[in-house]
């Protein structure tokens, strides 16, 4: 009885069909004139924001602009890659003596001509040549500085202060086995006894044997930058990396100026900032930076100014008579 009285309760539903369905011309959504540009725009804008998330983020030294706000505005000269040279030097060591004329040697003689010019008369003629991390090539601008300076007339001194990685006497083809500066901080050893002549005409004093990092905080220190200075015009310090090794701000504090090379698309800015503060506070003045190696320097200016420089230094292979002579 119950189901027969829902029914007619339903049948009693009074239904018409108002209008009849009609089918579309056109889909509605989605409505590609708009759709189409739309998400062309929005891939467009998250590829832009993503390199510019990923500039923000990547807080490496890359150019020189960079350098020279991190370093106050002291910044010495920048030194390309190798690969970046028109010239085609074979290697960079000692790239000033053995490939003059190459973009390189131009670039280490532009940074000497600035050095020497920093390094005012009340300004003594020991520097230390620091840098944030391993491998930014500290003694490769050591041995390329110290033969550009060497050019002009200078007496020059190298001195191997890094007692955990020594690479000068290697470099200058010297003896590693000799005595150096530690044996003469720990009273073994004279000053004129330590000193080796290179091939290079450029004195150098290695790191030595018993070689005890607390031994470049003493009173000896002192006195062998004193006996350098009376004996050379110019004493360049190989140090270690003043970001991870203490001992170098401690040599920082014994040199009479101060050079931070930066190494390119490695080095941290709050690294480099931070350590350009350390060294400012030092006894020593600190002269400028260096950046080391830059990448994309081989197009643009940069690759138009170093065709110049290669046309313009080279050499001519064979003398061109005049005209009109026979």
């Amino acid at each position: 009885f119950l189901r027969f009285q829902k029914l007619a309760r339903i049948g009693s539903i009074q239904v018409s069909i108002a209008q009849k369905a009609l089918t579309p011309r056109e889909i509605s959504f989605p409505y590609w004139k708009i759709v189409l540009p739309g998400a062309w725009f929005a891939v467009f804008a998250l590829g832009i924001g993503i390199i510019f998330l990923r500039e923000f983020l990547d807080q490496r030294v890359r150019f020189a602009s960079e350098l020279t706000s991190l370093a106050n505005g002291k910044i010495l000269g920048v030194i390309p890659d190798l690969a970046d040279d028109e010239s085609s030097p074979s290697k960079v060591d000692f790239v000033v003596r053995e490939s003059p004329q190459s973009i390189l040697a131009e670039n280490y003689r532009q940074i000497s001509t600035n050095l020497l010019k920093a390094l005012s008369d009340d300004v003594g003629g020991v520097i230390g040549i620091f840098s944030a991390m391993p491998e930014s090539g500290v003694t490769t601008i050591i041995s390329n500085l110290a033969s550009s300076v060497k050019v002009v007339g200078k007496r020059v001194l190298v001195i191997d202060t890094n007692f955990r990685k020594p690479g000068v006497a290697r470099m200058f083809g010297a003896s590693e086995d000799a005595l150096g500066l530690s044996d003469m901080l720990a009273g073994n050893a004279e000053f004129n006894n330590v000193i080796q002549t290179t091939s290079y005409g450029i004195d150098i004093i290695n790191a030595g044997q018993g070689r005890m990092i607390e031994l470049l905080n003493t009173s000896k220190m002192s006195e062998v930058m004193d006996m350098a200075r009376q004996k050379y015009d110019i004493t360049f310090l190989d140090t270690a990396p003043a970001g991870i090794a203490a001992e170098a701000i401690v040599v920082a504090n014994r040199v009479d100026a101060s050079i931070l090379v930066v190494r390119a698309m490695r080095d941290q800015r709050g690294l480099i900032t931070r350590l350009v503060g350390q060294l400012s506070a030092q006894k020593g003045k600190f002269v400028g930076a260096i950046l080391n190696r830059p990448e994309q320097t081989s197009g643009g200016y940069y690759r138009k100014n170093a065709q110049v420089m290669v046309g313009y230094g080279a050499l001519p292979s064979k003398a061109t008579p005049a005209s009109g002579t026979t």
